[in-house]
């Protein structure tokens, strides 16, 4: 599993509150999840990152992780 960013980190414009640039992300993140369903987006440390959904290599993986656990 992948944890780097689908696309690069956007920074906004320094605000003169911390709040304002908050919310600006927000503004910006929003439109974000509906142009992207499936796709995480999150705002850290002041930057807007875009995770791709998990694949189906991904899932037997885990599959493969569990069925030990289950067996046991």
């Amino acid at each position: 599993m992948s944890a780097a960013p689908a696309e690069r980190p956007h920074r906004s414009a320094p605000a003169e509150h911390p709040k304002d640039s908050e919310a600006s992300l927000l503004d910006e993140a929003n439109p974000l999840t509906e142009r992207l369903p499936g796709y995480r987006i999150e705002i850290i440390k002041g930057q807007i990152r875009v995770t791709p959904p998990v694949d189906g290599a991904h899932g037997r993986g885990l599959t493969d992780l569990m069925l030990p656990f289950i067996a046991a």
